[in-house]
């Protein structure tokens, strides 16, 4: 899964900055690797809890910049130099956490059979929840036993989209075009 953040005809912004090519180039560099930041930050927060909750940290593990510095530019010649689209990239690399898209998109089926692979059964603990009660004037508290539950197999409901990337971007969206116009406007 990729968020890209493009700047198109950088050179032609450029060129209508008459002289100012390379300032503009450089400040446009230095705007992207800084919006990158801060969507790479609000996506790291929704996984870590606004959204997601953190299990194995696997996930946030699998997010990260390409490209922040060392941007892709499009390599045709033009009147002003090797200049074209600047580009930065928010990745989650489905490798590392191959559910990273069915969280961001949701579940593609209504409900999944869950089965053993392996085992004859499934098994499955619960802990036990912590009781507490009044006993003669004192709090005491005990921890009832933990549930143990087998199955042949189990059926899961359709996992509903729990965005942390498309959310994040929709967030900034409007933060990303007014840097964007301010560079243009500052140079």
């Amino acid at each position: 899964m990729m968020m890209r953040l493009i700047i198109h005809n950088a050179d032609k912004l450029a060129l209508s900055m008459k002289g100012r090519k390379e300032k503009v180039h450089d400040a446009m560099k230095r705007r992207i690797d800084f919006l990158l930041e801060q969507l790479y930050a609000l996506i790291i927060d929704k996984v870590k809890g606004r959204v997601l909750q953190v299990r194995s940290g696997r996930l946030l593990d699998s997010i990260r910049i390409e490209n922040a510095g060392d941007y892709r530019v499009t390599a045709y010649q033009t009147s002003i130099g090797k200049y074209g689209s600047l580009s930065g990239f928010v990745t989650q690399d489905r490798r590392i956490a191959p559910y990273g898209e069915v969280q961001e998109y949701g579940g593609k089926k209504m409900t999944y059979k869950i089965v053993p692979q392996g085992h004859p059964f499934l098994f499955f603990t619960y802990p036990g929840k912590k009781v507490e009660f009044m006993s003669k004037g004192k709090l005491k508290s005990f921890r009832r036993a933990s549930t143990m539950i087998f199955a042949k197999e189990v059926n899961r409901k359709r996992l509903q989209s729990r965005s942390f990337m498309r959310s994040s971007l929709d967030e900034m969206r409007g933060q990303i075009g007014s840097a964007i116009k301010a560079v243009t406007r500052d140079v």
